[in-house]
């Protein structure tokens, strides 16, 4: 009975150590700042926000010089009433409340159009690290590759360096 109950525990633990899942992680943030790939994406997106900021700077200036005339052309009607056209000074002033609503809008759509080039130039980079970490892994035959931002505790296999090699290999 002993043995019996021995081998049925001994088969058991080695069923238990045969599934045990074979675990590796990286750190995505420092692999793609390692990449060549990720300045380029850097240096792209401080183009393509300085170009944004150019257009919106014209168009606040604009504002600005629509305001300034409206704001003298009031001074004048308050000092001057008898020569001052209200109807026009109210279009004016509608005109100059669009322009503001429209810079507002402007700044908003920059932020994100600012936003979606970043994450789909960053996109691009993260799937080609999690291509190598999934190689890598299948090399290294584990089961699961975790990101260790996410994680407590890093056990397991660090794969940064393996999946930095593939990626500067490429």
């Amino acid at each position: 009975m002993k043995k019996t109950l021995y081998s049925i525990l001994t088969i058991l633990m080695f069923a238990i150590t045969a599934n045990a899942q074979k675990i590796g992680h990286i750190s995505a943030e420092d692999l793609l700042q390692t990449l060549p790939e990720y300045e380029q994406a850097n240096i792209e997106m401080e183009n393509f926000a300085t170009e944004l900021k150019k257009e919106f700077e014209t168009f606040a200036t604009m504002y600005q010089t629509k305001e300034a005339n409206f704001m003298k052309k009031q001074k004048d009607c308050e000092t001057n009433p008898d020569a001052c056209d209200q109807a026009l000074l109210e279009m004016e002033y509608k005109n100059v409340m669009e322009s503001g609503k429209k810079l507002e809008e402007m700044q908003y759509e920059m932020q994100t159009k600012v936003q979606e080039r970043q994450e789909y130039l960053l996109n691009k980079i993260v799937v080609k690290i999690k291509a190598a970490a999934a190689e890598v892994a299948k090399e290294k035959g584990l089961d699961y590759v975790l990101d260790s931002s996410t994680l407590i505790y890093a056990g397991g296999v660090n794969l940064n360096d393996a999946v930095k090699a593939k990626l500067l290999a490429e």
